[in-house]
């Protein structure tokens, strides 16, 4: 066992937490601007009005803040994360939606799609990242997207992830498409259709 698995991922996100204001900072993104550019890539898997979606790994509920400026309607919105304070936080910014604290495999409702913006990026291991896909894959009812770091970039020592190992892991799953083309070579997409 290496140190970063014995490593707590609520303590990494609790720091930035407590040492940024409740923006894209307080979850560890670099830039608003960056933030939205990975959530127009997981909208493309086809999210639009009145669907629903479970946003695995929410964090402080920004997603929201995309969906409104956005200007999408009638989206059914649940936002799941394992960090009570995150949770917290969420609920009170965003009081007409549902927050839960939990992971996705105690998840028993469907959802038409489900997406992840960096829940993978701290101490996961690619094993629980494929159980954690497939679950989520099994709850939804049109599609997953997901955002990873790419190993091409140099954001070491966050978790960065091949394209092609994902491809070959996932793909008895669906058809996995990889987008690559929004933020150059430091992040990628998957979508997983059904």
């Amino acid at each position: 066992m290496n140190n970063r698995e014995v490593i707590d991922v609520n303590a990494v996100y609790n720091e930035y937490l407590t040492g940024y204001p409740l923006g894209h900072l307080a979850v560890g993104w670099t830039t608003k601007e960056t933030q939205y550019k990975r959530f127009e890539a997981l909208f493309g898997i086809g999210v639009a009005d009145n669907t629903s979606l479970l946003d695995y790994g929410s964090g402080l509920g920004h997603l929201n803040d995309y969906i409104d400026h956005n200007g999408y309607q009638g989206i059914k919105y649940t936002g799941i994360d394992i960090n009570p304070n995150y949770v917290g936080y969420s609920a009170l910014r965003y009081p007409d939606k549902k927050f839960l604290c939990l992971d996705i495999e105690n998840i028993t409702e469907n959802f038409d799609y489900v997406v992840g913006s960096g829940v993978f990026t701290v101490i996961v291991g690619i094993n629980d990242v494929i159980k954690k896909i497939e679950k989520a894959y099994s709850i939804c009812n049109k599609g997953v997207a997901f955002n990873f770091l790419d190993k091409k970039s140099d954001l070491y020592p966050l978790n960065l992830y091949d394209p092609k190992e994902l491809v070959d892991r996932l793909s008895h799953l669906s058809n996995v498409e990889v987008i690559d083309n929004y933020l150059i070579n430091e992040d990628f997409t998957i979508y997983l259709k059904k």
